[in-house]
């Protein structure tokens, strides 16, 4: 029997989509967000103006976060990666020296 393809084999795919929101609103979908963050599942569904993106979050990820003021405009950015390989996943938190084999 054969096992599905690993995670890795997914094609590049981006998907993106801006609105205006009232504060209220976008703490309506970062808290979304965070609740299926913390869920424990590692399942995410985001709604992106007419479409759904359903992502599997692996237990560790990398965050960063940015904060610009440029040219009298206020910019947050959050993001958020993981890598969709697990074997490179576990050889990134090994020490440099267990990483030549």
């Amino acid at each position: 029997m054969r096992s599905p393809p690993e995670e890795s084999a997914v094609s590049d795919v981006e998907f993106t989509h801006e609105e205006s929101l009232d504060r209220a609103a976008a703490a309506a979908v970062l808290s979304g967000l965070a609740a299926a963050l913390a869920d424990g599942d590692g399942h995410v569904e985001l709604r992106l103006g007419g479409g759904r993106a359903k992502l599997r979050v692996p237990e560790r990820i990398r965050a960063e976060i940015e904060v610009e003021v440029e040219h009298g405009e206020v910019s947050l950015e959050l993001e958020i990666s993981w890598t969709l390989d697990a074997r490179a996943a576990r050889r990134s938190r090994q020490p440099a020296a267990q990483q030549a084999d």
